[in-house]
């Protein structure tokens, strides 16, 4: 498996979905969106070693809104991308993706299946 930082846009998203169903009590979407970089790092960091020469830019408030099957694509990816160390399962990043891939599929009617071909008749892709 290869991981990769999530850019800035994708945890931005990421997070608002979080934020959307008050999936992080009490946390500021910077506090969220740390949190998901952190665990994204952390899962490098397993896979490569150091050092990573990703630059920790925050949360970026979106100018577009974005349909629900994006943010669960993304949501997808970045847990694709953060999973590689032991402490995963147990994060608070981690419940927080399962929550919210629960939410959205609650929510809109999504799962990865629907959210693909939402996909695929959207962007050609």
């Amino acid at each position: 498996m290869s991981a990769w930082m999530c850019p800035p846009e994708h945890l931005s998203i990421v997070v608002d979905g979080i934020h959307l169903f008050d999936l992080d009590p009490g946390a500021s979407k910077a506090s969220t969106y740390a949190t998901l970089h952190l665990e994204n790092e952390r899962s490098l960091r397993t896979r490569y070693g150091d050092p990573i020469s990703d630059t920790h830019e925050g949360y970026e408030k979106l100018k577009t809104e974005v349909h629900p099957a994006d943010i669960y694509m993304l949501t997808c990816s970045y847990r694709y991308q953060s999973c590689e160390h032991l402490g995963w399962p147990d994060s608070r990043a981690s419940h927080m993706i399962e929550a919210l891939l629960l939410k959205i599929g609650e929510a809109w009617g999504l799962d990865e299946e629907a959210a693909q071909t939402y996909a695929v008749e959207i962007n050609g892709a």
